[in-house]
Parts: C-alpha cells; sequence; structure tokens
C-alpha cells in the first residue's frame, strides 16, 4: 500500500432524496476497518470497490448521522473530573 498524505486519506459521504443508500468512500485506516467490522455484521453494507487506496461501501441512509458533541459548562466539566479523579485514580489531571 502506498502512502498517502493526510489531505488524500479523506472520506466522501454520498446520498441524495431518491434514494434509500448512501456511499462512504473512505481512504482512511480507521474508516476501512469501521466499515469492515459493519459489514462483517449486516447484509445491509456491502463492499462495490476496493483498490490499494480506497474502499466504497453502501450502507443505508438510515446509518448516516450527525451529532454535537456534549456542551458542558465549566461547573459540569469540574464535576466530571473530580468523579473520574474518585473513580480511576490520582493519576487523572
Amino acid at each position: 500500500m502506498s502512502n498517502l498524505s493526510a489531505v488524500e486519506r479523506e472520506t466522501i459521504i454520498l446520498f441524495n432524496d431518491a434514494e434509500k443508500t448512501a456511499t462512504v468512500e473512505t481512504c482512511n485506516k480507521t474508516w476501512k476497518n469501521k466499515m469492515r467490522a459493519l459489514c462483517s455484521k449486516s447484509p445491509d453494507c456491502t463492499l462495490v470497490f476496493s483498490d490499494e487506496h480506497c474502499e466504497r461501501y453502501n450502507i443505508p441512509k438510515k446509518w448516516v448521522r450527525v451529532q454535537m458533541s456534549r456542551l458542558l459548562s465549566s461547573e459540569q466539566r469540574q464535576k466530571l473530573q473530580d468523579s473520574a479523579r474518585q473513580n480511576f485514580g490520582k493519576g487523572v489531571k
């Protein structure tokens, strides 16, 4: 496998209003592993193309999600940090 630059190791997710499937094309190693794992668990995920750089998969469009990370106030963050120190040891800073 040849080395791609970080910019070239992209992931593209395509879907439209007419079809029930989405296409995921990735050159990112982590995403390739995730997609392979999904395909091994579900027949709804199919590998449609693979070469030395990229892989392309079809998946149900309903699997595609965009989710914002949880926003914490300083007080909430401090409570979670204190809890982590208590539960996992004093090495957490």
